[in-house]
């Protein structure tokens, strides 16, 4: 369904599913929801890995959309970006540099999305597509990879203090 009620097409179901996961992505960036403010708790972290399979999943499942003469606002949400960055900077700042392009390209396409005209929502899914090919589809495997990273430290040093030190 449409956020009108109105049913919508296959394509349209995936769209929305896109928007959704890329919604709940954006939250968890910016730190909502999460178990502490800055996003470093290892539930944010397990919620923050599930949310970008999700995205990833979602978006490979959108189809083509068409070029469209909109861009999307770039400078627009440049300070919501380096807010979502410096939550999560204590964490891991590669992950928060990697975030951060991912968080800024799905915000403006969300914002654009968000107006609710057919063009806009056009536009938007195009510049999701463009824009993965070109930046946040790298960007969020080098965020996946960076969580990794961070859960498996954490997860040794949580072995090594059980173990009182030694191994």
């Amino acid at each position: 369904m449409r956020h009108d009620g109105v049913p919508e097409t296959s394509g349209g179901q995936a769209l929305s599913r896109f928007v959704a996961a890329a919604e709940r992505l954006t939250a968890l960036a910016e730190g909502r929801g999460g178990d502490q403010a800055g996003g470093a708790g290892d539930g944010d972290l397990t919620a923050l890995q599930a949310a970008l399979c999700e995205v990833h999943a979602a978006f490979l499942a959108l189809s083509e959309g068409q070029e469209t003469g909109h861009a999307p606002p770039d400078e627009a949400n440049f300070a919501r970006s380096q807010q979502a960055y410096e939550g999560w900077r204590r964490a891991s700042p590669r992950l928060a540099d990697a975030l951060a392009g991912v968080y800024r390209d799905l915000i403006d396409g969300l914002e654009l999305y968000g107006r609710g005209t057919t063009s806009d929502r056009e536009a938007a899914l195009w510049a999701w597509q463009s824009l993965y090919w070109q930046h946040w589809g790298e960007e969020l495997l080098k965020v996946q990879q960076a969580l990794y990273r961070l859960m498996a430290r954490r997860r040794f040093d949580r072995a090594l203090d059980d173990e009182g030190g030694l191994l």
